[in-house]
């Protein structure tokens, strides 16, 4: 069966294609042929090919923030009947950056679709507002008129439904990992108990926004220095407190600070941690989420630090994920790392959420639901 995904993302140049493209991978597992239709720079059909799907040349955006998505839907009313003429698509998956300008070309081509939200703007700036004007819109033209729509989380489907009055069923479509990318063979660097023998070696990984309170990891590490517990913090990503951060790493020995790196680097880079962390506060974007970095750092084999909102919370509670009250981020991830180094347990926990990761948070695992909603929705055609 095809798969026509037509997606705003930028491949190359966006973070979040990791979801993508690891969504089709499992897809493709599953006898799906994925063909994307995105914005098109010089290195993104190379980079999708490469990892064995389709890419429909042809759709020119706007470099203006603001534009880009209004852009696209223009780009997608003109180039969309042809690219469905050439590949006859069985079914089709929409973002909601572009479904205003697909959905009606869709269905007068026969197509069943799905909408796919991987979260509302996250950003409270005057584009943010576009951002959110654009995200109403597309879910109020076009989200009522697809066949069945994806959420990244429960708590995500149940505020589109209550947004927006929907009674199109929505299907959880999470965040996962593929534990056979990350390693689970610890480095020589980190043999010895940590926080005991050696330091202990603590993460974030992902946009460095102050918005996402990563300064206060900063703190975090201090007072377990001051504590007594040997630990060192390593950054690295992109974003609003780089700078901030940069300052802090020039001040402190034990902090790093690194650019964005490319995927391919990052399962190396985790292998030599000890412990993952997830700081984000109670605000809606992070609620309604599906945290990929929380499943990188299970399956790279670490236990994991967490504010207790709802998109870090697990029906069964593992212990590998130590959940904090975030308006007493600070404090309560000390006293959570202080107990786990104390009790001897971070080399246990990381095992577990390894364990617990390749048993139900593969890319497989994610895509089961969504994988049999796309198939009825091809054999309803």
């Amino acid at each position: 069966m095809h798969l026509l995904w037509i997606t705003g993302r930028t491949f190359g140049r966006d973070l979040c294609q990791t979801t993508q493209i690891q969504v089709a991978n499992a897809l493709q597992r599953r006898g799906w042929q994925v063909t994307f239709v995105a914005p098109e720079t010089a290195e993104t059909a190379a980079i999708v090919k490469s990892e064995g799907h389709g890419f429909i040349s042809g759709i020119k955006i706007s470099k203006i923030p603001g534009m880009k998505s209004l852009t696209f839907e223009r780009a997608l009313r003109k180039e969309l009947p042809r690219i469905l003429h050439d590949t006859r698509p069985d079914a089709a998956v929409c973002d909601w950056r572009g479904a205003r300008g697909a959905w009606q070309v869709l269905e007068r081509y026969g197509i069943g679709w799905a909408m796919v939200d991987r979260g509302p703007p996250a950003y409270r700036s005057i584009l943010g507002r576009l951002q959110w004007l654009h995200y109403d819109r597309a879910w109020m033209k076009a989200g009522k008129h697809a066949a069945a729509c994806f959420s990244v989380s429960k708590s995500h489907g149940e505020f589109i439904q209550k947004r927006f009055s929907l009674s199109t069923p929505i299907t959880t479509l999470p965040a996962a990992a593929d534990a056979s990318t990350f390693s689970i063979v610890p480095s020589d660097s980190v043999e010895g108990m940590p926080g005991i023998d050696r330091p202990l070696k603590i993460v974030y990984h992902g946009r460095l926004d102050r918005s996402r309170n990563v300064a206060n990891l900063v703190l975090v590490a201090e007072q377990l220095r001051n504590s007594g517990v040997d630990a060192e913090l390593l950054m690295f990503g992109t974003g609003t407190a780089e700078k901030r951060l940069n300052r802090l790493a020039r001040k402190f020995s034990w902090l790093t600070v690194s650019p964005k790196q490319p995927y391919s680097k990052v399962p190396e880079i985790l292998a030599k941690m000890d412990v993952g962390t997830l700081p984000m506060g109670n605000r809606l974007v992070w609620r309604t989420s599906s945290p990929l970095k929380l499943f990188e750092y299970a399956a790279s084999s670490m236990p994991v630090i967490a504010t207790n909102i709802a998109a870090h919370r697990f029906e069964d509670e593992p212990e590998w994920i130590g959940l904090v009250d975030p308006n007493q981020m600070v404090d309560g991830m000390v006293r959570k790392l202080q107990s786990w180094v104390v009790d001897e347990r971070i080399e246990e926990l990381g095992q577990n959420a390894r364990r617990e990761l390749c048993d139900k948070y593969t890319w497989d695992h994610a895509v089961e639901s969504a994988a049999e909603v796309l198939k009825n929705i091809a054999k309803s055609d």
